[in-house]
């Protein structure tokens, strides 16, 4: 999957809306899974509401005071920052030429890589619940039943 910024860029502003009288102010570049990329230029005001699914903001032009929940940052050209899902924030004070690429979901590997430690937990336990059983069984009984420093065994 490819975009380049110049496709996204010709699709804003898109149709006009109820939300967006102006015309849309997303262009959605690609959806893979849970992971989205596309590019946001708002215009006036960031009509935004909470979303479902965390996401990343690249700012790619402009300036802008950006208020994510009881914080507010200043983002320009450059900044990447970081907003959870459910959390509250919208873009405020910035310059007609502000513009930043969006990622939704990226986040929600984290989610993905919590369970798959787990999975990757409990199939070392089991591993190793066998192999310890496989060795101990392959060992000899008086040496199993011996003292054991290091490795080697002691008579």
């Amino acid at each position: 999957m490819k975009v380049s910024l110049k496709e996204l860029l010709s699709q804003i502003p898109g149709d006009p809306s109820e939300q967006w009288p102006e015309g849309e102010r997303y262009a959605l570049g690609f959806e893979q899974g849970t992971m989205s990329l596309g590019f946001y230029a708002p215009i006036g005001a960031d009509p935004q509401r909470p979303h479902k699914r965390d996401e990343i903001y690249i700012v790619q032009s402009g300036a802008s005071r950006f208020a994510l929940e009881d914080q507010i940052l200043s983002l320009s050209a450059g900044d990447a920052v970081f907003v959870p899902a459910g959390a509250a924030h919208r873009f405020e004070d910035f310059s007609s030429d502000l513009g930043h690429g969006l990622s939704f979901g990226i986040p929600t590997a984290a989610t993905h890589l919590g369970k798959l430690n787990e999975m990757m937990t409990a199939i070392c336990a089991a591993a190793n619940e066998r192999l310890t059983k496989r060795i101990v069984h392959q060992i000899p009984k008086h040496i199993a039943d011996g003292p054991f420093i290091w490795g080697e065994v002691h008579q």
